[in-house]
């Protein structure tokens, strides 16, 4: 019996391991399990608990901040702000990271990317046109560019890496 990430995922499940090297999932839940240690007729694990969501709060009055996520791992694997006061965050499904937009005074988000892998460090274009993010999934792998108007994704680079905007908007 051994905790692991199932591939790219923020938490760790228990697994079990035959004699024959076969793997079984045992856990499959948005715990993160830690530390396994096996007795006669019992086994133990630690089950940690991370929690992780979105505030917004008046650059000078942190007092008035306000929850307006309220999911686990919201955000931790990057957000992003819009010109116009949305926002854009990443969402643990499973083993998948999803990236969804927000109006920040809403309370119904949207999807943007769902169940394409890992998606990671969105960065909104200059003018909020474009989001662009890191991926590690099956179909989508790389730096991918997201045209918001049409919906239309593009492979703008072939490098996982943190993507960056030029100033004037029209390069990443």
């Amino acid at each position: 019996v051994l905790a692991a990430e199932p591939g790219a995922a923020l938490a760790q499940q228990i697994w079990l391991v035959d004699r024959s090297g076969v793997a079984r999932r045992m856990t499959n839940d948005l715990q993160d399990y830690r530390d396994l240690s096996l007795g006669n007729s019992a086994g133990i694990a630690i089950q940690t608990e991370r929690r992780a969501n979105i505030w917004i709060a008046p650059v000078g009055r942190e007092a008035e901040g306000r929850q307006v996520t309220s999911t686990n791992y919201d955000g931790l694997g990057g957000i992003g702000w819009f010109p116009d006061g949305r926002i854009v965050y990443t969402q643990q499904s499973g083993a998948e990271l999803d990236l969804w937009i927000k109006d920040a005074t809403a309370s119904q988000p949207h999807p943007l990317v769902q169940h394409a892998g890992v998606n990671r460090q969105p960065i909104i274009s200059p003018d909020g046109r474009y989001v662009a993010a890191c991926s590690v999934g099956a179909e989508l792998r790389g730096l991918w560019l997201i045209d918001l108007s049409s919906g239309s994704v593009t492979r703008p680079i072939n490098v996982a890496h943190l993507p960056i905007w030029s100033p004037d908007g029209t390069e990443l």
